[in-house]
């Protein structure tokens, strides 16, 4: 049969395109080491283990030597300085400011004045109320020395009916008729005279009516001395003045707005508003340190004094911490911002590595072991976690070499 001459073109151009082809495929194979492959028994450098494909873990560079010491963890959070004791000063009416006493940052003690309003009008209503008090003691006065003397006068009385009832006693011939009217006398006689004693002093109906007259004129003098207090505010308590902006003499001012503050600069405490799940990590009287954003190389000691409830006893959402203050100490001033640590965890004697070598994959906690020139995957319980170390508490021991970054 004979092969048609384009059909021994075709052939011989594949045959050439083969032979070009074919020297590249060789090198290639020759070089990826498919036609000798490797003695399963030579040793790699470092043999990954087989579960490194199920448990993703970074193999770092870095040795770390298991060893035992101490962990700790600390809590760190800010605060503001605040006044553990204040008072806010208002009037419970409007009106213009025509005294202010103190000026701002004063000290001042407990019934000092430190801002009044217009009075003038209230300050004579307490005087004529001062006044007619004072004349109602003198009516209540007279009327008593009225009382005494008319007692006098019935214990006279008495003692004369009963002279008279002894002498027609005395007397066989005085009738039985005169016997019994002197009889009734003495009774009156004595009636008048307990009538006038009674309740230990001697009372009348002037006595009562100047009694009355003198409650009225008193409830007279307090509503007045009330109106006047109103208008005038005095410190409730011994501390420093924090006027409020704007009150100035002549400007008027709001009822039950705020216009002053007292505090007790003694007693001064730092609030932080914190979350739930960091509040259940402190505890109330837990020792602190405090360093002040002003001056941060320097710390002072302090105190956590409450804590809301259901951690503590504080009835606010705050937490409280006490600084020691005192002489020789940082100066506090209100509203400064601190920054405040506390030791919330402590392990001594356990074994440790630092908190980068651990790797959690899927909920668990894993390390990477070498032990000679063998790289492997450990497991690992772990128990309180510091700030820079993590306590081990199962999967590894004393002296075991781990990789890390």
């Amino acid at each position: 049969m004979t092969i048609p001459p384009h059909v021994r073109e075709a052939r011989r151009r594949s045959a050439l395109r083969w032979a070009c082809w074919l020297p590249a495929l060789l090198a290639l194979m020759l070089l990826s080491g498919c036609f000798w492959p490797e003695d399963a028994d030579e040793p790699l450098v470092f043999a990954l283990p087989t579960p490194f494909s199920s448990v993703p873990l970074a193999v770092g560079t870095q040795r770390y030597t298991v060893e035992r010491g101490e962990v700790v963890r600390t809590f760190r959070f800010d605060g503001t300085v605040q006044a553990g004791t204040q008072r806010e000063l208002y009037f419970p009416v409007s009106g213009p400011v025509v005294t202010l006493a103190v000026a701002n940052g004063d000290q001042v003690g407990p019934g000092d004045l430190v801002i009044a309003l217009e009075s003038e009008g209230a300050e004579l209503d307490l005087s004529e109320a001062l006044l007619g008090y004072q004349q109602a003691e003198l009516q209540i006065a007279t009327a008593r020395e009225g009382a005494n003397a008319a007692l006098e006068v019935a214990r006279l009385n008495l003692e004369i009916t009963q002279l008279q009832l002894e002498k027609a006693r005395w007397d066989p011939a005085t009738p039985r008729e005169d016997l019994a009217v002197a009889e009734r006398q003495v009774d009156i006689a004595a009636a008048a005279v307990a009538r006038l004693e009674a309740g230990g002093e001697a009372t009348s109906v002037g006595v009562t009516l100047a009694q009355v007259q003198l409650q009225m004129a008193e409830i007279g003098l307090t509503r007045a001395q009330r109106a006047l207090d109103r208008l005038q505010l005095r410190a409730p308590i011994s501390g420093t003045v924090r006027l409020s902006q704007g009150v100035r003499v002549g400007y008027p001012v709001e009822a039950y707005a705020a216009v002053a503050r007292i505090v007790e600069t003694r007693s001064l405490l730092i609030e932080s508003n914190l979350p739930a799940e960091d509040q259940a990590q402190l505890r109330e009287g837990m020792p602190v340190a405090l360093t002040l954003a002003s001056l941060p190389g320097v710390t002072m000691a302090g105190t956590v004094s409450q804590l809301p409830q259901p951690y503590g006893s504080g009835t606010t959402p705050l937490t409280q911490i006490l600084p020691e203050l005192g002489e020789g100490r940082v100066e506090l001033r209100e509203g400064a911002l601190v920054r405040i640590q506390v030791e919330v965890g402590r392990q001594e004697g356990v074994l440790w590595l630092p908190n980068a070598v651990i790797q959690t994959v899927a909920g668990n906690t894993y390390v990477v072991v070498r032990e000679g020139e063998v790289v492997r995957e450990q497991r690992v319980g772990l128990g309180l976690v510091g700030d820079a170390r993590t306590e081990i508490v199962s999967g590894l021991s004393e002296g075991m070499v781990v990789l890390g970054p």
